[in-house]
């Protein structure tokens, strides 16, 4: 019983927080238990990832504040940057294909939709 207290615990905070972060860790606990196959559930988390650290970069304001255009910067950054993330990452150092920048669109679009 103290066990299904704490998850309720949990999962009340997390769903009153509103930041970017808890609302993508959420997004993607609802993929997984919808069933979404693992490897969609990891774009999507990677997307996330990847955009929440943009945004937070760039000082982009939380999540009820974000708009189209700051979705399109980060876009753009994906899509011309050669070297993103302040990773030293190979995959990082290259500039992202037109289907890995369809990806995160998509990601991010299923995410806010």
């Amino acid at each position: 019983m103290e066990k299904q207290a704490v998850e309720s615990l949990l999962l009340e905070s997390l769903v009153s927080t509103t930041s970017l972060e808890s609302l993508a860790k959420g997004y993607i606990l609802t993929c997984k238990t919808e069933g979404k196959f693992p490897k969609t559930t990891s774009g999507y988390e990677t997307a996330l990832r990847n955009s929440i650290w943009y945004c937070k970069e760039q000082g982009f304001p939380e999540v009820q504040k974000l708009t189209a255009v700051h979705i399109r910067h980060f876009l753009w950054y994906l899509a011309s940057e050669p070297h993103r993330w302040n990773s030293t990452s190979p995959a990082a150092k290259r500039q992202a294909s037109s289907t890995t920048v369809n990806g995160y669109f998509r990601a991010l679009g299923t995410f806010f939709g």
